[in-house]
């Protein structure tokens, strides 16, 4: 069967000497001339494949939204998944009505490495995810920051010139 070039419309040959041996041509959609033997510079010029146009800035309003809430819902459904591997409750008190009010508690500051933002969530890998929350509690966000006003120096500092001018 004979194969025409997709560029120039020439008539491909099945077999080719090349280095005194014979090489099969019949899988080639480019001719030797616009295509040289064992160089691979067919896609760009291939007229049987589009154009790719990527990035943010070609994208229609319709993907865009698209892509937002698609990535939305990725970071809220591995923010419920994780909720779920750490007992689904405030570690403390054990509340569990909105996983929007639960949050991860680093146990010691040292260790972390990022925080449970939900573009964090979206994009890192599941597995950086779970070595992370492994180092965390689950605590609503009453606890949370009750926990966090122990270790704020600010708000010491603001109680404590608050306490004095009550005075």
């Amino acid at each position: 069967m004979l194969r025409e070039c997709r560029k120039c419309k020439k008539i491909i040959p099945t077999r080719f000497i090349f280095d005194g041996k014979i090489k099969t041509l019949q899988n080639r959609k480019f001719c030797l001339e616009c295509s040289p033997y064992r160089n691979h510079n067919t896609k760009p010029d291939d007229p049987a494949r589009p154009a790719k146009i990527r990035g943010w800035k070609n994208y229609t309003e319709e993907q865009k939204k698209s892509t937002r809430t698609n990535t939305y819902k990725r970071g809220i459904d591995r923010k419920i998944k994780l909720i779920e591997l750490k007992g689904g409750k405030c570690s403390i008190c054990g509340y569990n009505k909105c996983n929007r009010s639960l949050s991860f508690h680093h146990k010691n500051r040292s260790t972390k490495l990022f925080g449970f933002s939900l573009n964090i969530l979206w994009s890192k890998k599941w597995e950086d995810l779970v070595n992370e929350v492994n180092k965390c509690d689950l605590l609503c966000a009453n606890c949370h920051m009750e926990i966090e006003d122990k270790f704020s120096k600010y708000n010491q500092t603001v109680y404590k010139d608050f306490i004095e001018s009550q005075k």
